[in-house]
């Protein structure tokens, strides 16, 4: 019986280790990249493009987004609904807009890349005139352009009303 466990020990030993030396020798995926040099470069532009939002710069918002698509949720008279737009012309007009975004995954193929991190977006409200804070995601797809710098393409902020908003008492614990 001590033989044939034995016997059954190195074969387990043999698998693993083959196992291991097939894994370590298997050619790289050729799937989407999360880390290298373009993965820290696309991360830094999304980090200054959520700064200039913050500041509410046309200028520098323009030069990341001068012509990319918008999905964002607006709100006028009727209450709240989806807009496609040019560019963040409206978000920098309101006085009362903030925007933050939190650390973004990225995933790079090439010459196009995905960023998407938590984000919040306050605006002021046309009908009460009162911040509304949103809460979500945002999502960006990056393009190299021809001068080697990443623009955007297209960006969707997935946001809903929080529970906590500008000036209650409360505080949510993400706030804490």
């Amino acid at each position: 019986m001590a033989h044939r466990s034995q016997r059954n020990r190195a074969r387990l030993t043999t698998q693993l280790v083959l196992a291991f030396l097939l894994a370590a020798c298997a050619p790289e995926p050729r799937g989407p990249r999360a880390i290298g040099p373009d993965v820290e470069a696309v991360r830094a532009r999304h980090v200054a493009y959520g700064e200039a939002l913050a500041a509410r710069d046309a200028t520098a918002t323009a030069d990341f987004c001068a012509t990319c698509q918008i999905l964002d949720v607006e709100e006028d008279e009727a209450g709240p609904y989806v807009k496609v737009s040019l560019g963040n012309a409206s978000l920098v007009a309101d006085a009362g807009s903030a925007v933050t975004f939190g650390y973004a995954d990225v995933q790079l193929s090439g010459d196009l890349a995905v960023s998407s991190s938590e984000c919040s977006v306050t605006r002021t409200s046309p009908r009460t005139q009162r911040a509304i804070l949103r809460r979500g995601y945002c999502t960006i797809v990056w393009q190299r352009r021809e001068d080697e710098v990443w623009r955007i393409h297209s960006e969707s902020r997935n946001v809903s009303d929080s529970l906590v908003q500008p000036g209650d008492e409360a505080t949510s614990e993400h706030e804490q």
